[in-house]
């Protein structure tokens, strides 16, 4: 299951430690989730934890990370760590506890916490902050009946390489579909995070915009006083 399926709204805006990482990474994630998804969405699934691995109809096989799982019958994430039950191998669980433990260094609850009830949207949230932190290049949320699974993918055959033209292009359109679909209160600072991930220099920053620039190449921002994009130049 994708997050183009299931969007709906983030619902981690109360929690000011995940929100802040979020705001950081998840645009990062949402952009290597949007050529991924191109790829995989539609196709059937299949995850083999003794091989570890993910493989989408009978085109792709990927090697996977185990992060945690859904509960429909209570609402209820468990990261992977904590669920013993599922003898889950360790070696697919390296990712989670990496994640567990830069929560741990920080104080990020959501991310320590064996288990928390959620609603199925937010698992997505936890796909696209991974994905913008570690080296992944892809996450999937598959329905296996009784709930959903959520593996982060990592193959060097998924990764693109655009040039400065194109990454300039992407960001006009990254962004703008990145907002829309989820609920951003923090729209100019997930902006500025994104530009300064992709090597532009802010040039100017105040309450209503602001202008990054890598060589020639200019991205300017313009908010309403509630912090809302109302227009992107570039």
């Amino acid at each position: 299951m994708l997050f183009k399926k299931i969007f709906g709204m983030i619902q981690f805006s109360g929690y000011k430690s995940f929100s802040s990482l979020y705001d950081r990474y998840a645009i990062i994630g949402f952009e290597k989730q949007l050529d991924f998804a191109e790829r995989v969405e539609n196709l059937d699934w299949n995850v083999d934890l003794k091989t570890g691995k993910i493989t989408f109809g009978e085109q792709y096989t990927y090697p996977v990370q185990v992060l945690g799982s859904f509960s429909f019958e209570n609402q209820t994430w468990l990261w992977s760590w904590a669920n013993q039950a599922a003898n889950i191998p360790a070696k697919l669980l390296e990712q989670a506890k990496e994640f567990r433990a830069y929560g741990k260094k920080y104080k990020i609850d959501e991310l320590t916490k064996s288990n928390r009830e959620l609603a199925l949207n937010d698992v997505h949230s936890f796909g696209l902050v991974a994905l913008g932190m570690f080296e992944s290049d892809g996450y999937y949320v598959g329905n296996f009946g009784a709930g959903a699974l959520l593996v982060m993918v990592k193959d060097r055959n998924l990764r693109k390489t655009f040039s400065l033209e194109e990454e300039h292009l992407r960001i006009l359109s990254v962004y703008p579909q990145f907002i829309s679909l989820f609920e951003i209160k923090a729209q100019k600072k997930v902006l500025q995070n994104y530009v300064t991930a992709k090597e532009y220099r802010i040039i100017e920053n105040t309450e209503i915009h602001l202008i990054a620039r890598r060589g020639e190449k200019e991205i300017v921002g313009i908010f309403d006083e509630e912090g809302r994009l109302s227009q992107l130049k570039g």
